[in-house]
């Protein structure tokens, strides 16, 4: 599983800006998190993209 998740992530090609839906979102660092299953946790990173806001600050929201 941990090897799934690594894979998946590194094929993403996520630019720096993306615009989605008429709304820019930009690329921020690398968050780690923790899948409780089972056999117990699995520790994987992802990328998480934020809304940009005025002034290119960030604003509320992301995914």
């Amino acid at each position: 599983m941990s090897l799934y998740l690594c894979t998946r992530h590194e094929r993403m090609a996520i630019a720096e800006e993306t615009e989605i839906g008429g709304r820019v979102f930009e690329r921020q660092s690398t968050i780690a998190r923790n899948l409780h299953n089972i056999l117990g946790v699995l520790r994987y990173w992802n990328t998480y993209l934020r809304t940009k806001g005025e002034q290119g600050k960030p604003d509320r929201g992301g995914f």
